[in-house]
Formats: structure tokens, C-alpha cells, sequence
């Protein structure tokens, strides 16, 4: 295995040097080793540099330990990266989703497309793609150096075309000198990257958390802990740029979380950022639905239909008109908060009629609800709150399996075809170093797979 702690010799000569030892750095290393003409020789040998501990963190993570490697060749990349879709576009013409998923089934990694189009290896174990990345660089004979801090990277005076790194080890400060450097330290957050970056003369796009959960302030939701539901509509109040999110979304102790709050996220990245995590997101729970369906089910529940049998004794709040859509406990929430708001006005006439005086709402027999007037007045006075409720936003809580960093190096400055910064040949980046993000879904790996391989391709012509 070609894993190190310290470098033979200092200075120490390498065709190509990446910095970071991520998805990104070592797709375009393992890239840039297949695409070379030879073997290399002393001196035109490709190393990895990870300053931690472990390559590959984010990818052992990644997906609840699963690794969502990519996505379906079929999504739509401008719907699934908030920044960056152009670029994307064009990169996955060379190496998109069908490319990567070839590649790693061609390593003996095999996958499987679940139903909402993400891939996974067929262990559901993110194992098989770490095992597979550094077994690949090892048999390729590329080092990799861990615990290794990148301190200063600059051109050579004596040849504009090398560079040269101080790099902090186990052994004390060492020197590397390369023809070829790929950044790809993931985050551009830390001051020691944003330093890296001046010293390259790279400009970075405003930078700002995404794919993460909200907090939320609301007592609506209170108590409704581990509630999910498969299909709500979510949008930020008063954000009218902003897309309309849909997809499963999960209540939590804290507030809400799920696939569509994390996508809601990356494209409002910004938008909270601004309002300081300080916001107001409607929320659509049955966006499926129209007012005359819920009428028809609401009237379904005590009448029945098809092989659903009448529920007619029970009280409101304990049986959902949708029990696939929407669960018991938040119709019952609703119905309270109906309730609480409208003070029972407009159920006045029911009261007496159907002999249900002095109960709350959510304890009236569904009985009450067979009657067409009955039915309607509910789904019409509830209309509101089941497709429009406002929940406060009062913060968020990083989701540490799939949290990225929007922003990063312009990519108006790099040549996307060889991910190379065009004021400083030579020099290419890659990864979630670069203004490229995308949504929940394996869409941030495939970002890393498509831009590491055309920064390792284009470095090869390091070993002509």
C-alpha cells in the first residue's frame, strides 16, 4: 500500500500533486494515472496530500453509511444544482452520472438505482467505494500521503510551469515541487484554504452553508417528533426567485428535516444566510390534492368507498383522510389548530344538530362528517392550513453526512474542459473547492467524479 506519513526526501519532485484526499482528489488522481501514456518514473509520480487522519471521510459518511454515489443518468441537471448547472452540463457531456457508474462497476463495485433515482452500491456500504478509490490509486502506484498541511503554494521563478509546496508532516516541514497541482480540498471555509486560493491568484464566489435541516419555532409541530410525510410542497415566504421544493419531508424534536427541506436548503442557501437563519416556510402537505379531492375524502372516511370500510364512531382527529399522505397525529394537530384560530365558528351549526356540544373538534365522530354540508364546511375551513401553513424558521442544524459549502472558486475564471485556472496554467481545481453545488441525491459526488476527471485528464500532459 503506497499510504505514507512523511516524504522520502525534501524536496520531493511529483509529476502531479492534489491536494485533498476526498472524492474529488482522488477520481481526478485515478484519472489522471489511466490517461497518462506511461508509467510514471522518478519524478513524474502522482501523490495525494490529505491533511487529516483518514482519506475519504465524506465518502465513509456519506448517505447514513450507504454512500449515495450518483444519481440516475436521467435527472435534470439544471433542476439539481442551485449553482453551477452550466458547468455541470458540460462536464457531464464528457463524464456525467452513466460515465462514473461505469467506471466503478468496471472496478467490480456493483450498484443499484433505488426508486427516487439515487445510486448505491449493492452492500449499502460506503466501504466499497473507499476501498475501491484507494485500492485503484494504490495499484496505479500512487502515493498518498496523510497528515500532510498544505501551508504555501506558489510558481517556481526558474520554471513558470512548476510549483511549489510547503507541506507540513510528520517529519517537519517538507518541500514539493510538481508540474501539475489539483486543488480539491473540499470547503473553501477554512482561512488556510482562502489563503491557498489568494496565493494562486483564484477568486472565490461568496460562500454559505447548504444541505442542512431548519429549527423551527412553531408549537404546531410540537410533540410530532418522527412524523414523516412522503410528498409536501415547501417555499420560503416572501422569496419569490426561489423554486416551489417537493418531496419527503421529516418532523423533528428540533424542527424539520428530510429530502425536501435539504434541497429547499441548497437552492435558499443564500436566502437564510442573509436572513440570518431567521425566516418563514410555507408549507403544502398534501400538494397532490385539490379542494374538491379532499372534500371526496373527508366524505369517504364514514361512508366508505371501494374496499375502504366506514369509520363512523371514532373521533375525527384519530383517523386521517389520507393515511398514506398525511399522518394521524398531524391531521389531528391541524384540526386543533383550526380550532384554536376560528373558535369554532364556522362548525356553530353542526353543534346542536349533531348533538356534539361541548366537544373539541378533533373528538367529534366522523359520523358528523358523512353529511355532504358537514364534509365540505371541514375541508374548506381546513383547506388553508393543510396546504399553506406557516412554520418560523429559527435556525438550522448541519446534517453532517451530507453538509456542503455553496460558493467556491469562479468558474468563470477556469477552463472547463481541463478544470484549469486560465491565469495560471498548470493549476487545476476540482471538487467542492469549485462554485459548483447540488442538491440532495448524489448530485454533490457526481459534481466531484465529473470535474475530478477532466482535471486529472487535462494534467496528464504532465508525463508527455
Amino acid at each position: 500500500m503506497s499510504i505514507v506519513r512523511t516524504l522520502p526526501r525534501s524536496p520531493h519532485s511529483v509529476g502531479l500533486c492534489v491536494v485533498g484526499g476526498g472524492a474529488a482528489g482522488f477520481y481526478a488522481a485515478i484519472a489522471c494515472a489511466e490517461a497518462a501514456a506511461t508509467a510514471p518514473q522518478r519524478g513524474q509520480e502522482i501523490l495525494i496530500v490529505e491533511s487529516s487522519s483518514k482519506f475519504l471521510h465524506k465518502v465513509s459518511i456519506s448517505g447514513g453509511g450507504r454512500c449515495n454515489v450518483t444519481h440516475s443518468p436521467g435527472a435534470s441537471i439544471e433542476s439539481s444544482y442551485p449553482r453551477g448547472s452550466e458547468i455541470m452540463a458540460q462536464l457531464a457531456l464528457r463524464h456525467g452520472a452513466a460515465h462514473a457508474a461505469k467506471w466503478f462497476e468496471s472496478k467490480g463495485v456493483q450498484l443499484k438505482t433505488e426508486e427516487d433515482g439515487r445510486v448505491f452500491p449493492v452492500s449499502d456500504k460506503s466501504e466499497s467505494i473507499v476501498d475501491c478509490l484507494v485500492n485503484t490509486a494504490a495499484s496505479l502506484g500512487i502515493r498518498m500521503l496523510l497528515g500532510g498541511r498544505v501551508c504555501t503554494l506558489q510558481r517556481t521563478s526558474a520554471e513558470p510551469t512548476r510549483f511549489s509546496l510547503e507541506v507540513q508532516t510528520e517529519s517537519g516541514e517538507q518541500a514539493i515541487l510538481c508540474r501539475r497541482a489539483i486543488l480539491c480540498m473540499g470547503s473553501a471555509q477554512k482561512r488556510s484554504v482562502q489563503k491557498l486560493l489568494r496565493d494562486a491568484g483564484a477568486n472565490l464566489r461568496p460562500l454559505a452553508p447548504s444541505l442542512f435541516s431548519v429549527l423551527t419555532g412553531s408549537c404546531d409541530l410540537a410533540g410530532l417528533q418522527g412524523l414523516s410525510v412522503p410528498d409536501a410542497a415547501l417555499e420560503l415566504v416572501g422569496s419569490q426567485h426561489l423554486p416551489r421544493i417537493r418531496g419527503p419531508v421529516l418532523i423533528t424534536h428540533e424542527g424539520l428535516s428530510g429530502p425536501a427541506i435539504l434541497r429547499l436548503s441548497a437552492w435558499a442557501a443564500f436566502a437564510f444566510q442573509e436572513a440570518g437563519y431567521r425566516a418563514r416556510l410555507r408549507v403544502n402537505w398534501v400538494p397532490s390534492l385539490t379542494l374538491d379531492d379532499a372534500v371526496e375524502a373527508i366524505l369517504a372516511v364514514p361512508l366508505g368507498r371501494g374496499s375502504r370500510p366506514p369509520v363512523r364512531r371514532k373521533p375525527v382527529g384519530d383517523v386521517s383522510p389520507w393515511p398514506g399522505l398525511l399522518p394521524a397525529r398531524l391531521w389531528g394537530r391541524l384540526l386543533q389548530k383550526l380550532e384554536a384560530e376560528e373558535s369554532n365558528s364556522k362548525f356553530r351549526p353542526f353543534v346542536r344538530q349533531y348533538r356534539v356540544d361541548g366537544l373539541p373538534l378533533a373528538q367529534w365522530p366522523w359520523a358528523v362528517f358523512g353529511f355532504p354540508d358537514a364534509g365540505r364546511c371541514l375541508a374548506v375551513a381546513l383547506w388553508n392550513h393543510l396546504t399553506a401553513l406557516e412554520v418560523e424558521v429559527r435556525g438550522r442544524r448541519t446534517n453532517k453526512e451530507e453538509f456542503v459549502t455553496a460558493g467556491g472558486v469562479d468558474v468563470r475564471e477556469l477552463d472547463w474542459d481541463r478544470m484549469e485556472l486560465r491565469s495560471c496554467p498548470g493549476l487545476h481545481f476540482a471538487g467542492e473547492i469549485v462554485d459548483i453545488d447540488g442538491i440532495t441525491g448524489g448530485f454533490n459526488f457526481q459534481g466531484c467524479w465529473s470535474s475530478g476527471y477532466a482535471a486529472g485528464v487535462a494534467a496528464a500532459d504532465a508525463f508527455d
